[in-house]
């Protein structure tokens, strides 16, 4: 059968970053033997290694997604570095536009992460529900298996907002915070809903879609992708314009089967579970290669509360459920190991019991503890940040991940009442450290209604939001916030209602920018600000308080010497550093406090 056997000699297409080199290159035909280096081959640029292999179909048998697994070893030459990325079934290697079911084109992402001489070697195997395991010798060895292409990465012609000017975004061990490869901390300024940013009607087959981000259609320019005869024109704008208003971050939810909008299908049918829609996945692709472009990072959420136990449930039961395994391989490989920024997140409120659906059987410990691990294997090329979300009276599910044993990297907050973020967020910073490996907290959904859009809010405007949250979480050593509003949860259209809390979330990057802060070496300090406030601080280096307008502030500074006092407006359009009534104070030595003066203007 055509799984045992070369029905041609094997080829492989390498392809740079943009969706539309992809699409035309890759859906060509490709000469036996030939290889191509499509675009220029640069710098933290996303680059796809292509092969022609056996000819099959999403409906095929061998299934081609459980069936099958390709695997690549990307080998710089002069660090003698390899790292590993899964691969995927590609169809005709354009089915974005064309459609396809069927091919014989198998595909593999990759960030380079030097310049100079590379080379791609493909782990091809076959055999019953090869694609569940991670063991090297699993399966049987087939078509183009161990081939192997050089080709040479040369630096990144990019800039500004463009994560291709960074490079990856990881989560190290020693690090509270994401950074990227220049050491920088990464400060999270994102949107939590709709959490079915992909119900979408755009996308090929799509039912119950609740979206087509109309009102984002206008912020889409030309030269940005569309598909499918120039589908997507809403979903790329509405990405443009999170961009273009500052946003970092966009929650995007990869499975709602059986769950609250049900409208994000990965599956080729509603009740599948092991065969994926290879057209609808790479339209999705296209989106998300865009958002690095504009600088926006994607935080994956696996699952939700309703179908946490979607997988093991469709298998009669089970602790970790195949199904799951090749989910979650199919999702790392087509939307992370070819990403600049990405979080992946085992699914919300996981442990919480939504309904009697078998699906939503909330998972143990022990399950959450072995579903992070193998997302840990399958990122460990990036290593890149995996988080974890809980109800919010369900945190005790953390306790059991603190240490490096778990795999859990980052922890996704629900906090119900604004006033215990900044408390939260501290007391999950400090366990996690202790416990030797600091997470990365965030404040992802917080308060019953969340955070109210513009319209909703009364003369306070968002003042209390930025304060107790945004503020809050920063000050408490987090790694950053996406705000979530119950109303908006499935139905919000378009990102402009929140314009006004969007321009005021930005000075806490802002602030991280202008005042050059070095948050891997800050920590939480309340104690170190006499104003029943709360700061952040690196002894002796640096302290940041949060102090209300025109009041006086007194701060223990660590030894001597002399510090300069600037302070910054929280609200929009607050402008830059500035000077107030003290512009330089001394340290005491630990002895007493400083004062650091008002605020002017």
């Amino acid at each position: 059968m055509p799984s045992r056997r070369r029905s041609r000699p094997p080829t492989v297409a390498l392809v740079a970053s943009t969706a539309a080199a992809i699409g035309a290159a890759v859906g060509a035909a490709t000469p036996a033997g030939a290889v191509y280096l499509t675009g220029p081959a640069r710098l933290h640029h996303r680059q796809v290694a292509v092969w022609g292999g056996p000819p099959t179909s999403e409906g095929a048998t061998p299934n081609p997604f459980t069936d099958y697994r390709l695997d690549c070893a990307w080998a710089h030459a002069d660090s003698g570095t390899t790292l590993s990325t899964p691969g995927y079934y590609a169809a005709d290697g354009n089915a974005a536009d064309s459609g396809a079911t069927g091919g014989n084109k198998w595909a593999c992402e990759f960030i380079p992460t030097a310049v100079g001489a590379w080379n791609v070697t493909a782990s091809f195997r076959e055999g019953p529900w090869v694609a569940a395991s991670v063991g090297a010798t699993a399966g049987q060895p087939t078509s183009f298996n161990g081939e192997s292409t050089p080709f040479t990465v040369r630096a990144s012609d990019k800039g500004g907002r463009d994560f291709r000017a960074r490079g990856v975004l990881r989560k190290f061990p020693n690090s509270r915070y994401a950074t990227w490869p220049d050491g920088e901390a990464w400060v999270k300024n994102g949107v939590g809903c709709p959490e079915n940013v992909l119900g979408d009607s755009a996308f090929d087959f799509t039912p119950r879609s609740h979206h087509t981000w109309g009102p984002h259609v206008r912020d889409w320019r030309a030269g940005d992708p569309t598909w499918g005869g120039g589908r997507g024109k809403g979903v790329v704008g509405m990405v443009r314009w999170l961009a273009n208003a500052d946003l970092n971050s966009l929650f995007i939810l990869t499975n709602s089967v059986l769950g609250d909008s049900t409208d994000v299908v990965p599956f080729t049918s509603y009740d599948e579970r092991a065969r994926y829609d290879v057209s609808k996945l790479s339209q999705w692709a296209r989106v998300f290669a865009f958002a690095d472009t504009v600088g926006v990072a994607r935080h994956f959420y696996m699952t939700e509360a309703e179908n946490q136990s979607l997988f093991e449930a469709a298998e009669g039961g089970g602790f970790f459920a195949r199904t799951r395994m090749v989910y979650y391989r199919e999702m790392v490989a087509r939307f992370g190991s070819g990403a600049n920024a990405a979080v992946f997140n085992l699914g919300e409120e996981q442990g919480f019991r939504s309904n009697a659906n078998p699906s939503s059987t909330p998972i143990s410990v022990k399950q959450q503890r072995a579903f992070v691990n193998r997302l840990r294997t399958l990122t460990a090329a990036y290593t890149r940040p995996l988080a974890m979300h809980t109800f919010p009276n369900h945190k005790w599910r953390y306790r059991s991940m603190l240490g490096g044993g778990s795999g859990l990297t980052a922890a996704s907050l629900q906090v119900y009442n604004n006033f215990d973020v900044h408390a939260e967020t501290r007391q999950w910073v400090t366990a996690s450290t202790a416990a030797g490996a600091p997470w990365m907290v965030t404040t992802d959904e917080t308060g019953g209604e969340g955070v109210p859009l513009d319209a909703q809010t009364g003369e306070e405007g968002h003042a209390p939001t930025l304060r107790e949250v945004v503020w809050g979480t920063f000050l408490g050593g987090g790694g950053g916030v996406e705000f979530w509003n119950r109303d908006s949860d499935y139905d919000l259209e378009d990102f402009r209602v929140w314009a006004r809390l969007f321009a005021a979330s930005k000075r806490v990057p802002q602030l991280v920018d202008a005042a050059h802060l070095p948050l891997a070496a800050m920590a939480p300090a309340d104690e170190l600000i006499d104003t029943k406030s709360w700061a952040l601080a690196a002894p002796g280096r640096v302290y940041v308080g949060l102090v209300s307008w025109g009041l006086r502030v007194n701060l223990k500074l660590a030894g001597g010497g002399a510090y300069t006092v600037r302070w910054w407006a929280t609200k929009a359009g607050g402008g830059g550093l500035r000077t107030g009534s003290v512009a330089e104070v001394n340290g005491r030595g630990g002895a007493g406090s400083t004062s650091g003066g008002r605020p002017m203007g």
